[in-house]
Formats: C-alpha cells, structure tokens, sequence
C-alpha cells in the first residue's frame, strides 16, 4: 500500500498529478490539501477548473472518495473570510476498507482535523485468489478485438433455438464463452498486501 501525501496549491495551473506516477499494482491512498471543488465532495456544487482532472485520475486508478460529501475540512478564522470548504480528501483504492474521521476541534488552524483508519481485510485462501474480481481499466482492448470476432465461430453449435431447453443450454454456452474472453483479456486483481493503517490529515 502507498500513501501519498497530496498539497495542490490554490489556483494551480495545471493538476500536477498524473497516472504514470502510480504503480497500478498497489493499493493507494491520497490524502491531503487538493484546494479544489467539485459537486462530488463540495455541498455549495462548486467546481474548480482543474477538479476534472482529478476525478478522471481518481477513476483511471480506480480509487473511490472516502471524504463525505459537505465535510467540512476547511473554515475562515479570525480575519478571513469565505465560505466553509471540502478541500482536504482521502481518496483510496477501491478494494481497501476504511472508516472516515472528522474532528471539530481545531487550534490556530483554518483546518479541521481528519482522519481515515484503513481496516484489515480478512485473508482469503489461495483457492480463493480468483473470486477477487477483475481490473476492468487495465483491459488489452486489441486483444478483446480479437477474441470478439471469433465469437459467432465458437457459439455456432448454439444454433438454431427452437426449444426452451435450446436456448437454456445457449444462455449458457453464451455465459460460459464470455467469461473466458474476460480472463484472457482482463487482468485479476491480487489479494491485497496490507494490515490494518491508521492516517490522520
């Protein structure tokens, strides 16, 4: 698991982070200053310009927001002003369980506190390694091409259908023939390799 500790300056030009700097086989944790908003974390449904691309890098990763919607993180004090803002996030692999903390006390800061403990998953037993699902945004879309143009060939002997059992025996010959097009076109995704974090903000 790598956890990336995230400050993007307000107004920032461009979003600094890209997908190459990712190791796609590791479970990732962002957390951190983004200074940006976005309807899927902003209540007022403000959106920065560069919170776009943030999104997009959190879905190429496959990385869901585990900070609630409208959390406050961020708040004027003494002389400042504004309104109340969600810009600090966690945002963590999908396959990761976490519980979410916000804390309400704060000290000279104009941030909130937040926390994110990521639990331990229970092990699985190696027979067990395949029911782990897919990673669907690594697909080889050429050779999914590939595997698509044989299918009327390989589902041939399904036809005609001219009984209800025909087409049970097609359903299934049709299920059957799609799973193995996943396998050899989408790779698994592995056992998770972590134990039990906890990451305060």
């Amino acid at each position: 698991m790598t956890v990336w500790s995230i400050y993007v300056p307000p107004n920032c030009p461009s979003f600094p982070l890209q997908k190459t700097l990712f190791d796609p086989e590791a479970a990732n944790i962002l957390a951190g200053d983004f200074n940006l908003h976005h309807p899927l974390w902003d209540s007022f449904e403000r959106t920065s310009p560069e919170a776009p691309n943030l999104v997009q890098l959190a879905e190429d990763l496959s990385l869901t927001l585990r900070t609630p919607l409208g959390a406050v993180t961020r708040a004027p004090q003494g002389r400042q002003r504004g309104r109340p803002s969600t810009i600090d996030l966690f945002w963590a692999s999908t396959e990761l369980e976490t519980a979410y903390g916000g804390e309400n006390t704060r000290q000279k800061s104009d941030h909130y506190p937040q926390t994110l403990q990521i639990q331990a998953p229970t092990p699985l037993p190696p027979h067990q390694d395949q029911q782990l699902g897919w990673k669907w945004n690594m697909i080889d879309k050429k050779r999914l091409k590939a595997e698509v143009k044989l299918l009327p060939e390989r589902l041939a002997d399904c036809f005609p259908i001219l009984t209800p059992q025909d087409l049970e025996t097609a359903a299934d010959r049709l299920i059957e023939v799609l799973t193995e097009v996943v396998e050899k076109t989408v790779p698994r995704k592995k056992p998770p390799k972590y134990s039990t974090k906890h990451i305060a903000l």
